[in-house]
């Protein structure tokens, strides 16, 4: 079922879904901004969808009711999960490759080296850790930052290519808290901690316990972020959006 009406300004005529009852738009011929009003549905002009299709078109939270070819009338509204995941990635990650810079640095010895660190570099597995760990993260960085630009912009690739970035996040995320029981339990690390004095042994349990604690946010959140970019209110977003940037024109005339 749909609305007609009129531009006040020009008088060009537009065919919205009464899903867009009350909201606002832009004039494609004058620019002016228009109120959807309240109205009982027209008669569909010859060659509209019929009202069947227009039903199964609305069926999304995003989803809108146009004729074949037709982009929908007005631009999608991005949900705010993808606005706040797309910002925190950008910066979460831009810190990752900050981390990263500092980890080669390190490793090719032109970073400041404590006893600490030495031991950790000289442990095989946690050199092995690092050799697989440091270029993956690495890459998975870069692809977030261009990946949360195309979210802010609803591209439907991005939404496709965050989902396997985060799977990927989820299984290094549960691979580092691993490594870090490794490192403070078992490996240089507990090794240090019992030629230390009580107190100091009692530091470094906090920091392994905070460093754990924090490890295991991450995979939290990371899970989080798989959730709501699976939601259905999203999945219908980025799938309008996507038809309204494939179709020709722009503010589905009548």
């Amino acid at each position: 079922m749909t609305i007609r009406f009129r531009c006040p300004q020009c008088s060009t005529e537009y065919q919205v879904g009464v899903e867009y009852a009350g909201r606002q738009g832009k004039c494609k011929e004058c620019g002016a901004v228009m109120t959807i009003p309240s109205a009982a549905p027209a008669p569909a002009p010859p060659g509209a969808p019929s009202v069947a299709a227009q039903a199964a078109a609305s069926q999304g939270v995003h989803a809108q009711a146009y004729t074949p070819g037709a982009p929908p009338p007005f631009p999608v509204k991005r949900p705010a999960s993808v606005t706040v995941v797309a910002i925190l990635q950008i910066i979460f990650n831009s810190l990752a490759l900050v981390g990263a810079l500092f980890a080669v640095l390190q490793l090719a010895g032109l970073w400041v080296k404590t006893r600490e660190s030495q031991m950790i570099w000289q442990d095989s597995m946690q050199r092995t850790w690092t050799a697989v760990r440091l270029p993956i993260a690495t890459i998975v960085a870069i692809l977030w930052i261009v990946v949360s630009v195309g979210l802010l912009r609803l591209r439907r690739w991005s939404r496709s290519t965050a989902l396997v970035l985060v799977v990927v996040d989820i299984v290094v995320a549960v691979a580092g808290v691993v490594m870090a029981v490794y490192i403070y339990q078992f490996g240089p690390l507990a090794e240090l901690a019992r030629e230390q004095p009580g107190l100091v042994r009692t530091a470094m349990s906090v920091g392994f316990a905070v460093g754990i604690f924090f490890a295991v946010l991450a995979v939290g959140y990371h899970v989080l972020v798989l959730i709501l970019l699976t939601r259905r209110k999203v999945a219908d977003a980025f799938e309008a959006a996507g038809r309204q940037q494939s179709a020709p024109g722009g503010f589905g005339r009548r």
